[in-house]
């Protein structure tokens, strides 16, 4: 499921999230304390998922974290670095426009010039931060889930730890991420470590569900007008990660 991929029938876009591991996910938590050493099973997390969504369908908030322009803004420039990946430095796609010096810590300062130059279009601080953290999550991921890289590598180091696999799968990992962050700030709070890595894991299986059907159901539409679609019919997103 979801294994399109850059050259291939997607048009512009990757399917699922492929191999990768998703350790740069757990990298930011929203919520703090101390984490529960409760056993949480595969099923727990895929019911407690399923009932969240199904029961927030509705609302308003919910519906923003994954319509918002802000996140549709940040997923282009993701897209930008993908189609960029074969290039002799895929960088320079994504910094494009974006005034970023290449000193230690390169990639916190482009997280923040890509933050900034969409922030004006959303104004809820929350579903910016849920979107921040999906950028952040996304180039940790990128670059080989390096925390040292990611808050102090120079753009030359980046972009020699640039991960082809995370490029060829940028949609599928993007809204895995983005699906795991709103349901951490929905409600799961507190999680033990393996519980955090099967809710990853779970979360990569509905956003490759949800990439399937959008393949199956609106072929003219290539992988980078994802989020553009979402924006026009956010139920069926909703629809199709709850299950």
């Amino acid at each position: 499921m979801g294994t399109g991929s850059l050259g291939g029938g997607g048009s512009g876009g990757s399917g699922g999230g492929g191999g990768s591991g998703r350790a740069g996910l757990v990298s930011y938590r929203f919520c703090g304390g101390s984490m529960s050493n409760a056993k949480i099973s595969q099923n727990d997390i895929r019911k407690e998922i399923s009932d969240l969504l199904s029961r927030r369908a509705s609302a308003a908030f919910l519906k923003k974290q994954f319509t918002s322009p802000i996140v549709a803004n940040i997923y282009k420039h993701l897209m930008n670095l993908a189609l960029a990946r074969t290039t002799a430095d895929p960088l320079d796609r994504l910094t494009e426009g974006l005034q970023v010096d290449s000193t230690p810590g390169f990639l916190v300062r482009l997280a923040n010039e890509i933050v900034s130059a969409d922030a004006s279009s959303e104004p809820d601080r929350r579903v910016r931060e849920t979107a921040r953290v999906c950028l952040e999550d996304f180039l940790i991921l990128a670059t080989g889930n390096d925390l040292d890289l990611y808050t102090s590598g120079t753009r030359q180091e980046a972009a020699q730890r640039l991960k082809s696999s995370v490029l060829e799968n940028t949609l599928g990992n993007f809204l895995a991420s983005l699906i795991v962050r709103v349901v951490e700030r929905e409600e799961i709070e507190r999680l033990s470590a393996e519980a955090v890595l099967q809710l990853q894991e779970d979360a990569q299986r509905r956003a490759n569900m949800a990439i399937d059907s959008f393949k199956s159901k609106f072929p003219a539409y290539k992988y980078r007008d994802f989020f553009k679609y979402v924006q026009q019919e956010p139920a069926w997103l909703l629809r199709e990660i709850s299950s």
